[in-house]
């Protein structure tokens, strides 16, 4: 049985852009094809065309509003992955919804301790 082999399905939504972000419907005098796949192994495959198809699919997913929390946290805290991050993490994606902005997030975490507290170098807390 042949191996499926995944190319960054995900990033195809995003050829209607270029490295700058302007839109565009065509490179190199060829129409561009912005269609992809969005898969979670063993449980869904989504089909879309353009960012707008993949955003209203990936919104529906729990592993997306997981890995955002995560990422937000990661860079929000300025650390690399910790067990205390994920907590934090965890507790944003578990509280927010389809119309959550952006802003409510980072206010959620700005009130968090992990980020209000450092630690001192080689310290415990």
């Amino acid at each position: 049985r042949a191996e499926l082999t995944s190319i960054d399905g995900i990033g195809f939504g995003f050829e209607g852009f270029d490295g700058a972000g302007r839109a565009r419907s065509v490179e190199a005098g060829r129409p561009i094809d912005a269609s992809g796949l969005l898969f979670v192994p063993g449980r869904v495959s989504m089909s879309f065309h353009g960012v707008r198809e993949l955003a209203e699919h990936a919104v529906t997913l729990p592993d997306v509003a997981v890995c955002y929390s995560m990422q937000l946290t990661r860079f929000s805290l300025g650390t690399g992955e910790r067990a205390r991050d994920t907590k934090v993490a965890q507790a944003l994606s578990g509280d927010a919804t389809t119309d959550t902005s952006i802003t409510d997030l980072v206010l959620h975490i700005t009130r968090t301790r992990a980020f209000r507290e450092r630690l001192a170098k080689g310290g415990a807390q």
